[in-house]
């Protein structure tokens, strides 16, 4: 048996949580935030599984502890609820059972005679399965649930991280990526029967299956802990990257998800980027760095030339180029963007001020613009507008 001090370790608003599910109301704490607490790790969310009536007590808290201040969101297919503001998340469930009638798909869910011991054997690794029951409580002080396996706790003691049974990765691929966040974060080994399923080859097409967005949406969870590419000494993270055809490298840290999705490079990476969830803008935005000269610049380069390719780049892709280029190019580029600062244009009145209407405004403010850069024209309103009127 283990103890948790919840007390000492939760945030205020989940003992209020709690305190606040009904006494005729079977409640138990499981998985994640078990852990954490254990480990001494900083606590930001907390899964209660209860026997009935989610949704009821999810509302009955949104009301009552949340003041109606937060994010709420309801799953009737799995009967889950989730409340969150800021960085603090409540999700809660009922006692369900998962059955994958098409691997790489979500599972349908069983509800009925479900015990909580059935909900613990469908998660992913053995040191999410531990739970405790809120009637345990003395003293803000919990203990794991009668029945759980002696092996989970010794797996969570020894950060060994196994799963269920070989097809867990068959199941659910998107595993892959948790596996790699919670060890990233936490460390740990992997079990042998976990290193049995990372062999198995199905995972390769069984991963082709899976909705972009749940691929996503374990992306986001990465980048939301800092984690902005994949480390190749994970061998869940070297499966993932053999998933995903591309030229993976370490990622530019920032809180974009583009941070994620820029680490795979290459000609394929435009595919992957698709697979892993990217919007149609996102892949835009990150287009350029599938070429092998990226970035497309050099000392010989004139500023003109460098304003025709940077002027459709986004904020994150020259950061990222700021951030991985050579102090030649780095220094190039700030040139530039030091002389786009200065440039004031004129608008469209003040050029009809002196003959230029219609589409020659967009065609005088181009050419002025382009002077600017070749060192004709200096970047002030009132130069532009004279080298308008006595060029254009």
């Amino acid at each position: 048996m283990i103890t948790f001090d919840i007390k000492k370790a939760a945030p205020e608003l989940f003992l209020q949580a709690i305190n606040h599910i009904s006494e005729n109301q079977k409640c138990w704490i499981v998985g994640g935030f078990l852990r954490d607490v254990y480990w001494g790790k900083n606590i930001k969310d907390i899964d209660l599984v209860l026997d009935k009536n989610v949704l009821q007590n999810a509302e009955l808290l949104k009301e009552e502890i949340f003041k109606n201040d937060c994010s709420f969101e309801y799953f009737e297919n799995f009967r889950t609820a989730r409340l969150t503001r800021g960085d603090l998340s409540i999700g809660l469930s009922t006692t369900r059972k998962e059955k994958y009638v098409n691997e790489g798909q979500l599972p349908f869910c069983e509800f009925d005679s479900v015990s909580i011991y059935d909900d613990l054997e469908r998660r992913d690794f053995t040191i999410n399965a531990i739970a405790t029951s809120i009637d345990s409580c003395q003293d803000g002080v919990f203990s794991t649930l009668e029945g759980i396996p002696i092996s989970y706790l010794k797996d969570l003691e020894n950060k060994n991280w196994k799963v269920f049974h070989t097809g867990s990765f068959i199941e659910d691929p998107t595993r892959l990526i948790r596996l790699y966040r919670y060890r990233f974060l936490n460390g740990g080994d992997l079990d042998s029967l976990t290193l049995e399923a990372l062999g198995r080859k199905e995972i390769k097409d069984v991963a082709k299956f899976v909705a972009p967005e749940r691929w996503r949406n374990e992306i986001l969870k990465l980048v939301k802990e800092g984690i902005s590419f994949l480390d190749s000494s994970f061998e869940e993270a070297v499966l993932l990257q053999d998933i995903f055809q591309g030229e993976w490298v370490e990622g530019f840290d920032s809180e974009s998800i583009l941070s994620f999705y820029s680490s795979c490079r290459g000609p394929d990476a435009p595919f992957a980027w698709a697979r892993l969830g990217a919007r149609k803008n996102e892949i835009k935005a990150i287009m350029p760095i599938i070429s092998p000269s990226f970035p497309e610049f050099n000392q010989n380069w004139d500023l003109s030339r460098m304003d025709n390719l940077i002027g459709s780049w986004s904020d994150f892709l020259i950061d990222l180029v700021m951030n991985e280029s050579a102090k030649l190019t780095t220094a190039k580029l700030k040139e530039y963007l030091d002389l786009r600062e200065k440039i004031i244009l004129p608008n469209g009145n003040e050029l009809k001020l002196i003959g230029v209407k219609g589409k020659r405004i967009g065609h005088c403010l181009s050419k002025a613009r382009k002077a600017i850069f070749r060192g004709h024209c200096e970047p002030d309103k009132n130069s532009i507008l004279n080298w308008v009127e006595e060029n254009a």
